[in-house]
């Protein structure tokens, strides 16, 4: 499995994609190492009328990620990250486990900067103010941007 993640010094982006045809595949857990701890990646969408509670959360084991990528807003600036794919496979979504032959590989650590966010905080501060009378912020972004 082929897993490349972005980072823009605040969430982390990973998308997949499997060698081939995953049998009985309902969705994918991801797994996340932080600062050299292992956890499971939790999910906020499970399975179709399945009951859970308003804002309810679980481990992506028990509510496999349906598509093939996630947003972890949960990345913080500082952390050192890697994560990994693993397909959740059965015959419904009540009876899944894990298929080790097409489990990814851990990605390449990414470290999330605390530089970059630091110095948008700046930028902020400093055009608090939209310059022109512009009320919209755009132009507060195309200057974070350039810099």
């Amino acid at each position: 499995m082929k897993v490349r993640v972005y980072h823009n010094g605040d969430d982390v982006f990973i998308a997949w994609k499997a060698n081939g045809f995953i049998p009985e595949c309902r969705g994918f857990a991801l797994m996340r190492r932080r600062n050299g701890i292992e956890e499971t990646v939790s999910t906020w969408v499970g399975f179709e009328n399945q009951k859970h509670k308003e804002g309810e959360r679980r481990a992506s084991t028990n509510w496999p990620i349906q598509k093939y990528q996630w947003t972890d807003y949960m990345a913080n600036p500082g952390d050192r990250l890697q994560y990994r794919v693993l397909p959740m496979v059965g015959p419904d979504q009540n009876n899944l486990k894990t298929d080790p032959t097409t489990t990814s590989d851990w990605t390449d650590e990414i470290d999330c900067p605390t530089k970059l966010l630091q110095r948008l905080k700046l930028t902020l501060t400093e055009e608090l103010s939209p310059p022109n009378g512009c009320r919209d912020g755009s132009v507060l972004l195309i200057r974070i941007y350039k810099q």
